[in-house]
């Protein structure tokens, strides 16, 4: 009996030394907490960190498409502005020296007033006409402008998904599809406008071999 009782014991004994050398394999439930805890933690502040970056680079982006656009619209304003204004300025030369050819009463001086006058109201005509169009060109550029403004201001409350949407790329190429037209007519009204002053610089020449 004392040999199967020390029998036992021992086996006992190697039974709980085998339970406590399993057990010590097995990760606590602290452990396993906290690694995925930590697991979250890491993958929310990559998540955050990129998703900021690609929102910054966004900004760039747009930011930089709506200075280009606003130059675009400025440069084009200027443009047709100056071109009008030198413009009238010639027709007020050729105006004086229409008012001087009527001062002298000859024949000659009478055709070649008659000439020049009916070009006068044919060139008067062009311009009333490209003030017209410049002036809904204007206005057309004013609306462009007070877009960007808008999208400017919006700018920074929007967020990265909003940034990448269909909607908010359309609108730009909307944009600037329209400042590449406005452009175009102003490149089309700045020919009209060289046309008329070359055929202003030809009545100085005319009036000088009278």
């Amino acid at each position: 009996m004392n040999q199967d009782e020390l029998k036992d014991k021992k086996s006992d004994r190697n039974l709980s030394t085998r339970k406590i050398f399993v057990s010590s394999q097995v990760p606590p439930k602290d452990l396993i907490f906290y690694l995925v805890v930590t697991v979250i933690i890491v993958a929310t502040f990559s998540w955050t960190y990129f998703g900021i970056s690609a929102q910054q680079d966004n900004l760039v982006k747009i930011n930089n498409r709506l200075i280009s656009l606003e130059e675009n619209v400025q440069s084009s304003s200027d443009s047709s502005e100056e071109n009008i204004e030198t413009l009238l300025a010639d027709l007020k030369i050729i105006n004086r020296e229409i008012r001087k050819l009527w001062d002298l009463s000859n024949k000659r001086n009478k055709k070649d007033i008659s000439v020049l006058s009916e070009q006068n109201k044919v060139i008067s005509n062009e311009i009333f006409e490209i003030q017209n169009n410049s002036t809904s060109n204007t206005q057309t550029l004013e609306n462009i402008e007070e877009s960007l403004k808008g999208m400017k201001k919006r700018l920074a409350k929007l967020s990265s998904f909003e940034l990448n949407s269909s909607t908010y790329s359309e609108r730009l190429a909307e944009l600037e599809e329209a400042v590449q037209s406005v452009d175009a007519y102003r490149k089309q009204t700045n020919q009209s406008i060289l046309d008329i002053q070359e055929e202003l610089s030809a009545k100085p020449a005319l009036i000088e071999t009278e």
